[in-house]
């Protein structure tokens, strides 16, 4: 990873210097913190993927509180909020949002049968809100609409 970033073959969001990076779902990247620092020296601003669905976050939230803190922004899918990744996914999900490290959300749509966070958004969004509040809320959606405009 770090390779292609220091020789600019990676795809950012929109052409921006955003960069949304996912990491192994069960087997913890070791220097993940070098790996962060690494790309926001070389101008970039990685938003890490679904952070509620990595084991080693769900065993460890002060590694999340740690990330945070070196200002790695977290993209979250709405559908982990009712569970749809389990429970400790859900929990994590949570906490994040209670503490406002929760940057972005996403689909996770990757392909057309996978519709669960279309066919039960009004329900995500309406849990979501009793978290976080309506204007935290739409913070984290606006956020996502000045990546695509």
């Amino acid at each position: 990873m770090i390779e292609g970033i220091k020789e600019n073959r990676i795809y950012t969001l929109n052409n921006s210097k955003y960069l949304l990076f996912e990491i192994p779902f069960h087997n913890q990247i070791l220097g993940l913190e070098d790996i962060v620092y690494e790309m926001k020296i070389q101008g970039y601003i990685p938003i890490l993927a679904h952070p509620e669905r990595y084991s080693y976050f769900q065993d460890d939230y002060e590694l999340v509180d740690k990330l945070k803190e070196e200002g790695l922004l977290f993209q979250s899918n709405f559908s982990s909020i009712l569970g749809h990744y389990g429970k400790k996914a859900q929990k994590l999900l949570k906490y994040m949002l209670k503490n406002e490290y929760i940057d972005y959300f996403g689909t996770d749509i990757h392909h057309i049968d996978k519709t669960f966070a279309l066919d039960n958004f009004n329900k995500i969004e309406k849990k979501i809100i009793k978290i976080t509040g309506i204007d935290y809320y739409k913070h984290i959606i606006n956020n996502g609409n000045k990546l695509v405009k």
